[in-house]
């Protein structure tokens, strides 16, 4: 689903912008979060539960990765190659600190972790980068 969607990120990216690809991206993550949620808890068949939400996750992924590091480099273009692999080797530490809390949290062998992750996660980003927006424009 990855590869798919991101033969197309360019296209979205010029559509909505910097920021809206970012919320597009959170907001299909969401999707994907809420989808399993509703799947473990009608206890649908596992793979079912499993596979189509985190297909949804992978395509929301794929849409905010195409922007991540552009609009957060955007300022500072001279050393954007520096500044990409501290944001990845920053982003790798934090997800795996809060994604083994999340996993640890949780009860074995259940997809809580996921859902809780993906969903809390998303929802992070978006009220952060509403709060961003909200400070730029005073």
């Amino acid at each position: 689903m990855m590869i798919v969607v991101s033969r197309f990120a360019g296209s979205i990216a010029r559509k909505f912008g910097v920021s809206g690809t970012l919320r597009l991206g959170m907001a299909v993550i969401l999707s994907g979060a809420l989808l399993m949620l509703l799947g473990n808890i009608l206890q649908s068949p596992d793979a079912l539960v499993l596979l189509l939400p985190m297909m949804v996750i992978a395509i929301g992924i794929s849409i905010t990765c195409s922007v991540c590091a552009t609009g957060a480099l955007a300022e500072f273009k001279d050393i954007a190659g520096t500044g990409v692999a501290l944001y990845y080797c920053l982003e790798a530490i934090l997800v795996c600190l809060l994604g083994t809390a999340a996993v640890t949290l949780f009860p074995t062998g259940s997809l809580w972790p996921l859902i809780v992750f993906s969903g809390c996660g998303s929802l992070a980003v978006m009220a952060f980068a509403a709060q961003s927006n909200n400070t730029r424009r005073v």
